[in-house]
C-alpha cells in the first residue's frame, strides 16, 4: 500500500502546573510520544511538544495518531490551554497550521 508521509505535531504552552499535567495525560493515559516539559524564563510559563507517529497517512498507525491528536486538542480546548497543530516535511512541500474552533 502506498502512501506519502505527513509529520504532524501539537505544540503545547499554559502556565506551568497545567502544561505538566497535560503533558502526564498525553503520556500515560493516550501513550503518545511527547517531549520533556521545557519552563519559560519568566512568567509562569511552559511548553511541551507531542511528537509526530512517522507513519504514512492512511496506514493504521497514522490513523492512530489522528485520534490521538484529536482527543488531545479536545483536551487542551477543555482546559484552555494554548496550542498549535503544524504538519510539515515529510512528502508535503509546504507546511501548515491546522486551526480548530472551541
Amino acid at each position: 500500500m502506498m502512501g506519502h508521509v505527513a509529520h504532524h505535531a501539537i505544540v503545547v504552552t499554559g502556565k506551568e502546573a497545567p502544561v505538566r499535567t497535560a503533558r502526564g495525560w498525553a503520556m500515560t493515559k493516550q501513550g503518545m510520544l511527547v517531549s520533556d516539559v521545557v519552563p519559560a524564563h519568566i512568567n509562569g510559563y511552559a511548553s511541551f511538544f507531542v511528537a509526530p507517529d512517522g507513519s504514512k497517512e492512511g496506514w493504521e498507525t497514522s490513523d492512530e495518531g489522528n485520534r490521538l491528536r484529536t482527543a488531545m486538542v479536545k483536551y487542551l480546548q477543555k482546559r484552555n490551554l494554548d496550542f498549535v497543530e503544524v504538519c510539515f516535511g515529510g512528502d508535503e512541500d509546504f507546511a501548515r497550521v491546522e486551526s480548530y474552533n472551541s
